[in-house]
This record gives C-alpha cells, sequence and structure tokens, in this order.
C-alpha cells in the first residue's frame, strides 16, 4: 500500500514539475491587434515634434512654426497629397496639403436664458485661414511603421479651429471586372486641434483665433 502511494505521488510531482516548465500557450490575438503596430495608438495620428521660427510658405502667416510626425501605426502603406516646400526650409522637410476646418458652435445652457449657440451670441472669431491647398500636387506613401516630417505656421491650429489631412491606403488597383452595382470612396481624414498640443506649447499660438 505504501509502496503504491508513493508511485502515484511521485507521477503527481512528475506532472507538475512538467506543467511549470512549459510555458502557457500565448493569447489569440485580435483582427485589430494584428492591423496595428502598437495596439495602445490609433492606426495613424499625430505627434508632436517641436515649434520653432521657420521659413513661411506665404506672407500671410507668422514665421514661428508646429513642426508635426503623420505616424503609419498599421500594417498597410498610406499616402497623403504633399508639394514643395520654399526655399530655405529644413533639409528633408516635406509640405502636406490640409485643411483648416472651423470648430462646430458649442451650444450653452442657463437656468435664466434661452440657450444659444457661439454663433448667436456674434463670438468674434477671427478669419479662417485657407490652410494649404493645390491644384497640382504629389502623393507620397508612408510605409508602414514609417513617419513624414511637416510644418505648419501656428496660426493654423486655434481656439475656434484646427486642421485636418486626408489620407488614403495605398494599396495596388484591383484587376477585377467592373461591378455597376458597387461604388463609393472611402475618405479618411486625421484631425489635430490646440488640444492635441503639449499644454507647454499652447501659449505660443496667437491670441484672439
Amino acid at each position: 500500500m505504501l509502496t503504491r502511494l508513493a508511485v502515484a505521488i511521485a507521477l503527481l510531482t512528475s506532472g507538475l514539475a512538467q506543467n511549470q516548465g512549459s510555458s502557457p500557450p500565448p493569447p489569440r490575438s485580435t483582427a485589430a491587434e494584428r492591423f496595428l503596430l502598437n495596439p495602445d495608438r490609433p492606426f495613424v495620428y499625430l505627434s508632436f515634434d517641436h515649434i520653432g521660427v521657420g521659413e513661411r510658405f506665404s506672407q500671410d502667416e507668422p514665421s514661428t512654426r508646429i513642426w508635426l510626425r503623420l505616424v503609419n501605426n498599421c500594417q498597410l502603406p498610406i499616402k497623403v497629397r504633399t508639394f514643395g516646400v520654399p526655399h530655405g526650409t529644413a533639409a528633408g522637410e516635406i509640405g502636406v496639403l490640409h485643411d483648416v476646418v472651423e470648430d462646430h458652435p458649442i451650444l450653452t445652457i442657463s437656468a435664466d436664458v434661452v440657450p444659444k449657440s457661439n454663433a448667436d451670441q456674434k463670438i468674434n472669431r477671427g478669419k479662417v485661414p485657407s490652410g494649404y491647398q493645390a491644384e497640382l500636387s504629389s502623393a507620397t506613401t508612408i510605409a508602414s511603421g514609417k513617419d513624414l516630417v511637416f510644418s505648419i505656421p501656428t496660426n493654423h491650429i486655434g481656439d475656434h479651429w484646427h486642421i485636418e489631412i486626408p489620407i488614403q491606403f495605398d494599396l495596388p488597383p484591383s484587376h477585377s471586372l467592373r461591378d455597376e452595382a458597387i461604388g463609393g470612396e472611402t475618405s479618411i481624414r486625421i484631425s489635430y486641434s490646440e488640444w492635441d498640443l503639449p499644454p507647454s506649447v499652447r501659449p505660443s499660438l496667437p491670441k484672439g483665433q
């Protein structure tokens, strides 16, 4: 009886040792985790690089500029519309076409007045800059895991407007037959406002915007 008990204990101890020595199977990843390089970040995002004095792209913008990095955090290449920058800009810098978009009015409610929007209150928002647009431009591809550095003048981000950059996936053209029942085009835009900037940088933006 004692011998059988000793054998059972030995087998149990051996099994536990084997289980402790082997690593558990890795958790199954989701489709999003397989698509993203860093699962804790969006598939494409803007990262603040620095602020400083740079070459002006036009005479009606300030010389203080914000440099940003457009980061591709997914497995597919993406592309943006770009243009050549003026002489005197930093080496390797490229112009990125973008819109300056006015923020939607915020509805304010109080107990003793009728709700009014910022537009109704006629708040002086200033003139919204035109952004960077061009009839002729190039397309620059950002490979998976890579980024693109560009700059914008500080007046393109303000209290009442932000920038939006159109992006596309850089995919090979389809070789399938044309299906008349299928149409439409995917539109992706990444936005960036003053609240995306580091708090220490926000006071450097032009006032009254």
